[in-house]
C-alpha cells in the first residue's frame, strides 16, 4: 500500500498516527496508561511493516513530528510490540 503522507522514514523506522490515548469508561473518558495503539502511515522496503497495519507500543515510545500539518509518531521497528489483528 502506498504511504499516505509525503513522508518516507530512513532506515527501521515508521510513521505512525497514534489512536487516542484516552479510553470511555462508563461514558467517561479517561487517559490510559498503559500501552498505546497506532495506525502505520508511511513505512519503506525495509521493514515487515505495511501502511495500514495497526501496532502496539509504549507510551513513552518514539518521537513525535508535525507532518503534512498531522501529528504522527516516528517509531524504531524495535520500539513495537506487535501486530494488532483487527479482523479477530
Amino acid at each position: 500500500m502506498e504511504n499516505k503522507v509525503k513522508f518516507k522514514p530512513l532506515g527501521e523506522k515508521v510513521l505512525v498516527e497514534a489512536h487516542s490515548a484516552e479510553e470511555e469508561v462508563n461514558g467517561i473518558y479517561v487517559g490510559s496508561q498503559d500501552n498505546r495503539k497506532g495506525t502505520v502511515v508511511s513505512t519503506n522496503n525495509s521493514v515487515q511493516l505495511e501502511v495500514g497495519d495497526v501496532v502496539l507500543f509504549s507510551n513513552s515510545a518514539g518521537i513525535e513530528l508535525a507532518v503534512d500539518g498531522d501529528k504522527h509518531l516516528l517509531l524504531s521497528v524495535d520500539e513495537i510490540f506487535g501486530l494488532i489483528d483487527s479482523e479477530k
